[in-house]
Formats: structure tokens, sequence, C-alpha cells
């Protein structure tokens, strides 16, 4: 951690904002054990402390302590000898759920520079020389704090199921013919390949056609549409015949 001089004279320590010190996954742990002893009943922070093992007032419990609260597990009252701490109803629901995936990744989410952060990188974290030099750079972190932060960011990350970024199923579409290509680059809007023209689940409603031979097609819109739309739609339907007609053997 860095020092500079303070106004006084004196050596003052320079400080990485405030952050939580520990994982989520290592703060549920602690939830879980504080939970263990004390189900749902407030208790002195000094009890609870005890209870991981800590002498109260230390680096480990304070930061600890603090991390818990960082992350809604934890919310507390009063001050000094009087303080008593209790487990939230998001720590509860995480630990007695079964499937408690949504509640972690709120979890994960409530530290004010974590949310920052994921607003603006999602998944898609920079390496961690660029992370380390914006939060030096921008966010008056010390070196080791930014460190400790992004060692500990992206630990919860990775817990919470939040270090990959949401994909869409795979569709399965055929190869384009050369016809089918030009149609689609001379198109007037996006339309979709001919694999996938498929009414699509929308508020609307949907109007199935029959067709020669017993097939049908279905038309899904918010009716009724004006007269240049309808105008508009008969023109794609044409730009696209060739991707979409097959010539009959007998025609």
């Amino acid at each position: 951690m860095a020092a500079t001089e303070s106004p006084s004279g004196g050596v003052k320590r320079s400080r990485s904002p405030s952050y939580p010190g520990i994982s989520l996954d290592v703060a549920i742990q602690r939830a879980k054990k504080l939970y263990d002893i004390e189900k749902r009943h407030a208790a002195p922070v000094a009890t609870i402390a005890a209870h991981w093992g800590y002498k109260f007032g230390t680096s480990s419990s304070n930061t600890s302590i603090a991390a818990l609260k960082k992350f809604g597990l934890l919310a507390d009252e009063g001050a000094r000898d009087r303080r008593m701490a209790r487990l939230t109803d998001l720590a509860l629901e995480i630990l007695l759920n079964p499937q408690p995936t949504g509640s972690i990744r709120m979890a994960a989410l409530l530290p004010r520079i974590h949310k920052e952060l994921y607003d603006k990188y999602g998944a898609s974290l920079p390496s961690d020389a660029s992370l380390k030099h914006e939060l030096i750079m921008t966010r008056n972190f010390t070196e080791s704090g930014a460190d400790d932060f992004i060692s500990q960011y992206k630990k919860t990350l990775a817990f919470a199921g939040l270090d990959e970024e949401p994909t869409a199923p795979a569709e399965s579409v055929a190869p384009l013919r050369h016809d089918e290509a030009a149609v689609q680059e001379r198109s007037p809007s996006p339309t979709p390949s001919a694999s996938t023209v498929t009414p699509t689940a929308v508020d609307g409603t949907t109007i199935p056609i029959p067709l020669v031979g017993g097939m049908s097609v279905a038309i899904t819109a918010q009716f009724p549409i004006s007269e240049a739309a309808w105008q508009q739609f008969i023109r794609v339907l044409d730009a696209m015949k060739p991707g979409l007609v097959v010539e009959s053997e007998d025609s």
C-alpha cells in the first residue's frame, strides 16, 4: 500500500476504494457457518467473529463482516460493544433455497463497483493489466488493492456463473444457394433465410393459410396493417420467392 505525506507532516497511508475483501463463495461459506450456530437470530459482532475463528477487531474479522454486508448477506445495527448483526433475507434465500442461482447473482452484483464494472464489461473483461490500470488511474486503487480486487471479482463472477456471455441456441440453417444470397442482398428490409421462415411467438394474430398439396403457411402480425405495409410485405415475399419456392416436376 502506497504512503503519502499528510498536511501535518506525518505519513498517511493511501487506501483503495471500498470493495469486498473476500469473494462471494467465501462470504457464503461464512454465512453458512453463522446460520449453523445462530440461525436467524442476531448476535454480537464480536461473537460472530469468534464463530469464524477470528479475534474481534482484527483485519480478518473486519474484512469478513464488511464483505458480507457489501454482498447483502449481513445486516448490523448499533455500535462498538452494542453492535449486533444478523443474516439477511437474501442470505437465507441463498442458504435455504435448493436452487439459489438468481439470488447468488443478485448478491454478486450488489457491491457498487461490481455492478459498475459488470454493466461496463459484462463477462468480457479486459486483460488483468488493462483492468488494473483502469482501477488505479480512474478509481484511485493502490497497486496491491487493484490486484486483490481483480482476483476477488473474477472469482465472484465465476462462482455466480456471470463469467460467460449468454449465448442463443444455435440454429440449423442450410447453406444458401447463389440465387438465395443474391435475393437477401437486394431485399428492401432484413428477412429470415429460407430455412427459418416460420411464425414466431409475437403479440398479434396468427392466420393459417392452407395450400395446394395439404401444406399450409401462417402469417403472424398485429392486424389490421396499412396498405403501404401490405404492399411492402408482398414485395418482400416476391423477392424471397427463389429461396422459398421450387419448380415442380410437372410444371
